[in-house]
Parts: C-alpha cells; sequence; structure tokens
C-alpha cells in the first residue's frame, strides 16, 4: 500500500490585485500526522493550506496531493454542507464523532443561535466524519472554551492521515505535531517535533547567526580602519613624490623622486591599498549573506488616547433573551476609562450578545479597577 504523500514543489501564489507574491519557491513535503503551520499574521498560512487542499491554484509550481482533501476554514457562518447527513446518520463512527465533539442533534436546525465554538465543533465534526485524506484545519480553537478544547483535541488526536494545523494555541500544537512548517518569509522551514522543539532550535539557529554576523561585521570594521590606515599612507607617499613647490634648482631632491618612482618604491602604499579593496569587498559579501530575522514587539497595541470622560459606560442590570427558553441575566456594570474587562464562560452562555449591547454612556466618578464578569 503506498504511502500517502503531499508535496509542494517550488510553489509561487499571488492573489488576485496583487503586488507581490505571499508564497514565493516554496517545496516542502507533508508526511502522515499531524504537521503545524505557524509564523505571524498575514504571512501565508490560511493560503498554504488553501493550496494544499486544492482551493487555491499556484501561480509557479506543482502540488503533488491525494484525491480527497478539506479544509476547515476559520469563519464559521455557514452550516457544513453535511451536517444533517452527520445528525441522521446511524453508523457507529458518525456517532462516535458526535458524541466525541458534542454535537447535538438540533445544532443543522438552530444553526444561527449556536456560538462560534459550537459552530467550529460541528464544521470538525463533519469534516472528519467524510474521511479525508488530507485535513486542512485553520485555527480550530478559536472561539472554543476550556473544555469544548479538551474535546476538540481527543477528537483531532484520532483522525488517520495528512493533517495540517494552523494555530496559535501553543499546547495544541505541542500535543498534535510531529512536525512543524514556520513560514517566516521570504523562507518556510520545516522542522521536526512539536512547536516548542522547533522553537528552540530556530533560536538557537537565529543566535548563531547571530553571532556568525557579528564577527562577520567585527572583521569588516577592522578593515575598514586598515583601509583608511593605508589611504592616509597613500596620500601622503603621493605628496612626498610630488615635485610641486621644488625649487628647479634642487637636484637632490627631485633625483631622490625620479629615484622612488623608478624602483616603484614610491607607489607600495597605493599598491597595498589596492589589494585591501578585494579582501573587504569579499567581507561585505560575507555578511550581508549572513541573515538576521528582525524581531519585533509581539502584543495587541490600539492607537488612540484615553477618553476624557469619568465613566465610559454605565449598564443597569438585566436580561437578554437566546432564544428558546434561555436567558442571560446580567449584574450592574460600570467601566472607567482605565478598567479592563474580560468575559468569561462556556460555549453558548450568551458572551457575544453581551458584546452586542448598546451601552448608556453616564457620568462617574474615577475609581479604576479590573473586572472579570464570569457568565453562567
Amino acid at each position: 500500500m503506498t504511502e500517502l504523500s503531499l508535496q509542494f514543489q517550488n510553489i509561487s501564489f499571488a492573489y488576485d490585485g496583487a503586488t507581490q507574491l505571499i508564497i514565493r519557491n516554496l517545496s516542502v513535503h507533508f508526511t502522515p500526522g499531524w504537521t503545524g503551520i505557524v509564523g505571524a499574521n498575514g504571512v501565508g498560512k490560511s493560503t498554504i493550506l488553501k493550496l494544499a487542499t486544492g482551493d487555491l491554484t499556484c501561480q509557479q509550481g506543482r502540488v503533488i496531493m491525494p484525491e480527497f482533501a478539506i479544509y476547515c476554514q476559520q469563519r464559521t457562518d455557514d452550516a457544513p454542507d453535511q451536517l444533517q447527513g452527520l445528525i441522521d446518520s446511524m453508523d457507529g463512527e458518525a456517532f462516535e464523532i458526535k458524541g466525541r465533539l458534542g454535537v447535538e442533534d438540533d445544532w443543522a436546525q438552530r444553526w444561527t443561535t449556536l456560538s462560534h465554538g459550537e459552530r467550529k465543533r460541528a464544521q470538525i465534526a463533519v469534516a472528519m466524519w467524510r474521511k479525508p485524506q488530507v485535513l486542512a484545519v485553520d485555527e480550530p480553537t478559536n472561539h472554543l472554551d476550556a473544555t469544548a478544547q479538551d474535546l476538540l483535541f481527543e477528537a483531532l488526536s484520532t483522525f488517520h492521515g495528512i493533517e495540517l494545523l494552523v494555530s496559535h494555541d501553543r499546547r495544541l500544537l505541542d500535543d498534535l505535531c510531529h512536525q512543524c512548517l514556520f513560514v517566516e518569509p521570504p523562507q518556510a522551514t520545516m522542522r521536526p517535533g512539536n512547536y516548542s522543539r522547533g522553537l528552540q532550535q530556530a533560536k538557537t539557529e537565529e543566535m548563531t547567526a547571530q553571532k556568525q554576523r557579528t564577527r562577520a561585521r567585527q572583521d569588516l570594521l577592522k578593515l575598514k580602519r586598515e583601509a583608511t590606515r593605508r589611504r592616509d599612507a597613500a596620500s601622503q607617499a603621493d605628496r612626498k613624490r610630488s615635485k610641486r613647490g621644488l625649487a628647479a634648482k634642487d637636484r637632490d631632491a627631485r633625483g631622490k623622486i625620479d629615484l622612488a618612482r623608478v624602483t616603484g618604491k614610491d607607489g607600495g602604499a597605493g599598491k597595498r591599498l589596492n589589494q585591501l579593496a578585494g579582501r573587504l569587498s569579499q567581507a561585505r559579501m560575507r555578511m550581508d549573506g549572513i541573515k538576521v530575522k528582525k524581531t519585533y514587539k509581539m502584543g495587541i497595541w490600539m492607537p488612540g488616547t484615553q477618553s476624557n470622560r469619568n465613566t465610559l459606560f454605565n449598564l443597569t442590570a438585566g436580561a437578554l433573551a437566546l432564544g428558546g427558553d434561555q436567558w442571560l441575566h446580567f449584574p450592574d456594570l460600570v467601566m472607567k476609562p482605565e478598567d479592563r474587562i474580560a468575559l468569561t464562560g462556556p460555549n453558548g452562555s450568551g458572551k457575544s450578545t453581551l458584546n452586542q449591547i448598546r451601552w448608556h454612556i453616564s457620568e462617574g466618578d474615577r475609581r479604576p479597577g479590573n473586572y472579570i464578569l464570569a457568565i453562567q
């Protein structure tokens, strides 16, 4: 039996209207098991998944892939095409998948009332039930609470095929993946092991490159200093061999200059300077050839200034209908300019619904605080 294989051979890709390629000359081999695709936002991770499943076609190169591949996108706006088929199926695998991921029988009918986390679990369940040879999953733990993340991990760990995972969830990458593709344009490097192991290897490689570049820079500076010294010596020699300013009758001085020109002694400094030019060029090439990745401060930054209001909003306690017999009851909420509020709770408990409230702004005191609103 031939082992499953997915290969990118010199792949390049750009979106319509883009002035630059987002994927350039990528060659990589994906083997059975989970491969993590990691990197900063916007480097082309989702594009790689779509190319791997045939959702996108490359402009250059070739993708060698099995016949059946599924891409599970980040968004969950629409119900999966075969969700009702999974729910209605009576085979053992369907029951096992629904049980593992907590898919309920009425989810297809009430899709619009499901939380994003519930929709993601349904999306993954349908994809696994269809048994693709290549399963590409994009940010599967987005919107999932801790319990749902555990369910997802248990389900994904039972899948067998070529699996590609784009995620910022370090735990998921470490627990599932046997190799990781680190995407750092213009390069992408496949490293064995899980994310933590690959990251440590990347850091070691970066430290080595930094040291090599530092040594190369020091060598270049040393040569530049020597070039300056030789340039000054050559300039001084030029002044010494010049007859300008010598009296016409000063035959001895003129004779010494003529003798130096004939013997070549007067050009020694200039020759040494010319010899150094080649070494300087080679040193510059060595330093430029050692690529060191730029590092940026990570985190979330939002432009703007702090509000001059004493109170950003003051929400009186109340309740919101979530559909059916479900209601979300919330307490009085007051937010000051310095405050940060975290919404926590299981999927489907109403966090997004609460976030859609039209806030009422009122005045209040300046007392700062931090709130965690736990929704039951």
